[in-house]
């Protein structure tokens, strides 16, 4: 196959997980975002449940999800960290999402940026620039089967234009996947991949865990691993739980294993997740991904704080591993 990146034999590969979700969040012309750090410090106030609330300001500010812009700024920095594709997460889309009370919901949260990305990754390639590839990581569920996929795969990875700029195993389109549910499109390859499993069946995949295990395929050999800065056991608020950046200690013992486990194919949680919708758990605000620079597991850099520290580890980490070179001792 002379398009696109197979990685069905590749070995020494880096994928990372992408948010593009943030248009219903920034809006034109709109309030600025809840901040969970500012009314941690007392300058705002809580947003209603289900508001998303972002853990701290990125530090290309508050930005939408198809700005291409900030897409090209994005892909500039992944591609220059040596990361060979983006994992777009449409793990909570849902057919409904383009009817009802929810009707804009496609259009806003997957169909508009979709389409940036991929013309904005379009227009990198024709000037002559390398840019990371796209796998999408869709919502599965027996009560819609793959339609997620499919829709995506109509508007968006079935087109000439862009087959060059997506992931294949083989010569089936790479897709990512919530569960295994039956008939899987013929057009596509899946695996599962879902976080804090604690006993992966062969060919399913993890974006999340405290131990990051690797994933083995059918013959035994080890495919994946995913490699995170911090992980929530239940919600991110519950910090006795969760597993925090604890000054990098985290993100560096989860490469070290990624480093001795060796797999074909390493993820890395997350680049930009940066909100969280807000619950009420037992009376007490809770949020499930992020919450403060210790309890979140970004990589892109934030305004203040530790600034871009995790994006200058993931270079030296991706370089070393795909140098087979020892783990760095980056703290």
């Amino acid at each position: 196959m002379n398009y696109g990146l197979d990685i069905g034999n590749k070995k020494d590969l880096v994928g990372i997980c992408y948010s593009t979700w943030f248009n219903p969040i920034v809006k034109y012309g709109g309030e600025k975002p809840k901040n969970i750090a500012e009314i941690l410090a007392g300058k705002d106030t809580w947003g209603e449940v289900g508001q998303f609330h972002f853990w701290s300001e990125p530090a290309l500010g508050y930005y939408r999800s198809d700005d291409q812009k900030i897409i090209r700024r994005h892909m500039e920095m992944l591609q220059a960290a040596g990361i060979d594709f983006i994992i777009l997460d449409n793990t909570n889309a849902s057919p409904g999402w383009d009817t009802g009370a929810s009707g804009d919901y496609w259009d806003q949260m997957v169909r508009q940026p979709v389409e940036a990305l991929l013309r904005t990754l379009l227009e990198m390639r024709k000037e002559g620039l390398q840019t990371p590839y796209v796998v999408s990581w869709n919502k599965t569920d027996p009560a819609f089967g793959y339609e997620v996929c499919d829709k995506l795969y109509r508007e968006h990875f079935s087109r000439e234009e862009y087959k060059d700029l997506l992931v294949y195993w083989g010569d089936k389109l790479f897709t990512l996947t919530t569960e295994l549910t039956e008939n899987p499109p013929a057009y596509t390859e899946v695996r599962k991949m879902w976080g804090l499993v604690k006993n992966l069946a062969p060919c399913e995949w993890s974006f999340l865990s405290h131990e990051n295990k690797p994933c083995q395929d059918y013959d035994g050999n080890n495919e994946q691993i995913c490699v995170c800065t911090a992980a929530q056991a239940t919600y991110m608020t519950c910090t006795d739980t969760a597993l925090g950046r604890q000054g990098g200690k985290t993100f560096y013992l989860q490469w070290k294993n990624a480093f001795s486990a060796r797999p074909r194919i390493v993820t890395v949680t997350w680049w930009n997740e940066w909100a969280a919708q807000r619950f009420v758990v037992d009376g007490k605000t809770a949020f499930v991904d992020n919450y403060t620079p210790e309890f979140s597991r970004d990589i892109e850099p934030m305004k203040g704080g530790h600034g871009d520290t995790y994006y200058k580890w993931l270079i030296e980490y991706v370089r070393a591993y795909k140098a087979h070179e020892n783990c760095p001792q980056l703290l």
